[in-house]
């Protein structure tokens, strides 16, 4: 007997195991991969989702907080519907956003899928819900708004996050309400996407020291300083010698970015931190960089670490590293030893300060320069460095790291900026950074192929 009533109580619960998803009108189970995938999140991933979550008011269930009543015979509560916006009607209050800024990318989570953190901050105290939904070409996404219940108001700035498709360009609209449901607030914020997001750093061929700059034809290849966003027209905006005119020029950014974009479909954003002239050892934890009194950053591997705090724990898929030139010529030259655990030494750190478990790096091969301004190397050329070469082809064996392109195949002076009539330096031409743009295109994809799986 006992065992009948246990039976009939555990059919008489009410059915929890669907998951609703804010950005379509119906219950679903969730898909077996994303089980999967959620199984295997980190616990730091898991703390990253105590910000704030949004539900449907278009939910079946209790349309103020979208929580399953339970309640299959209960008559349906009455609930006062949000009030509409009307187009050029003052508003009783005003609020802003610190997140998201115009042209900023989110990192997506899946091929099809990610989460935009939308930032308010204070000042709405009689604010009681938000409404959030993205719009592409004036289109809503979906039929439904995601809803927030606020409880005591905005007195401090709130983040909230919110499911949406990878891609871009979307509009932002995001309204505050009363008690009552009575709109106090709007704002829109154009141009924010799902898409793909690295961090760039190295030496002066991550940074702007190419010529002439280049140009993002696709219109989804954007670029961050940690401050602000913008289309990655060179010169890319943050990187550490932005102080030095002769590397506020070119980079292969915008080609590899016009590639990546046009092939994923998503938009892709690049946070340059790199500083011409940098031997690996300038970049580890610990050390002073040696161009500081030129107005660069006092430690460049802090300049890193604060980019990639800028961008969040999993705000970006990957750092790109392009350095090793001077270490060919630093005296006495690097070691393979040395450049190897330097570098491995600066990976581990930055995951360390971010809280995550693992940060996939993509190393180039780059040690080759030709500089007629030292002439005591070579006769002007520095060569490769073996150990250089040795140590960034190691570093490929790691699980997170993976190959960059090899650009000191790149020899002929075609490829090689022009200094005077008759010498090349280390940096690239148009022809260098077009080639090597897709160089790096290359090499990312055929990894991201992989990771989108």
């Amino acid at each position: 007997m006992l065992r009948i009533f246990f039976i009939i109580g555990l059919l008489s619960q009410p059915l929890l195991s669907c998951k609703y998803n804010s950005f379509t009108s119906s219950y679903r189970d969730p898909p077996r991969t994303q089980r999967e995938t959620s199984s295997n999140q980190s616990k730091e991933e898991a703390a990253d989702s105590s910000k704030g979550q949004g539900t449907t008011n278009e939910s079946p269930a209790d349309k103020t907080n979208g929580t399953p009543t339970g309640k299959t015979n209960a008559p349906p509560i009455p609930v006062i519907p949000f009030e509409d916006y009307q187009n050029g009607v003052v508003l009783p209050s005003t609020f802003t956003l610190s997140k998201p800024m115009p042209l900023q990318v989110f990192q997506r989570q899946t091929a099809k899928e990610g989460e935009l953190t939308f930032t308010v901050k204070e000042g709405l105290s009689k604010v009681r819900f938000l409404r959030a939904r993205l719009l592409k070409d004036k289109v809503p996404l979906a039929a439904d708004w995601t809803v927030f219940e606020l409880g005591g108001g905005l007195t401090a700035d709130k983040s909230f996050t919110v499911k949406a498709p990878a891609g871009g360009w979307y509009t932002m609209e995001i309204i505050a309400y009363d008690e009552n449901r009575k709109v106090q607030a709007r704002t829109l914020t154009d141009k924010v996407g799902i898409g793909e997001v690295f961090l760039v750093s190295g030496q002066s061929n991550s940074t702007n020291c190419g010529a002439p700059a280049q140009s993002t034809t696709s219109g989804l290849v954007v670029s961050t300083n940690g401050k602000l966003w913008k289309i990655a027209q060179d010169p890319q905006i943050g990187t550490a010698d932005e102080y030095i005119p002769y590397c506020l020029n070119g980079s292969m950014w915008p080609k590899a970015g016009d590639l990546l974009a046009q092939k994923y479909q998503v938009p892709i954003a690049f946070a340059s931190t790199g500083h011409s002239g940098t031997e690996v050892a300038h970049w580890l934890p610990n050390a002073t960089n040696p161009f500081s009194a030129n107005g660069a950053p006092p430690s460049l591997y802090t300049h890193l670490r604060n980019r990639a705090v800028f961008l969040g724990k999993n705000g970006f898929r990957a750092v790109l590293w392009h350095q090793g030139e001077n270490d060919t010529v630093t005296v006495p030259p690097t070691t393979s030893s040395q450049y190897y655990s330097r570098l491995l030494n600066i990976m581990k750190q930055l995951e360390t300060d971010l809280g995550r478990a693992s940060i996939p790096w993509f190393v180039a091969q780059a040690s080759w320069c030709k500089d007629g301004i030292y002439p005591q190397v070579n006769n002007g050329s520095w060569g490769e460095s073996a150990a250089v070469r040795d140590a960034q082809a190691r570093l490929w064996d790691l699980a997170s790291v993976y190959p960059g392109p090899d650009t000191d195949v790149l020899k002929d002076d075609s490829y090689r900026r022009l200094v005077s009539p008759n010498q090349v330096d280390c940096h690239f031409s148009a022809l260098g950074l077009q080639t090597v743009g897709d160089m790096w295109f290359r090499s990312i994809s055929a990894a991201l192929d992989t990771m989108l799986k």
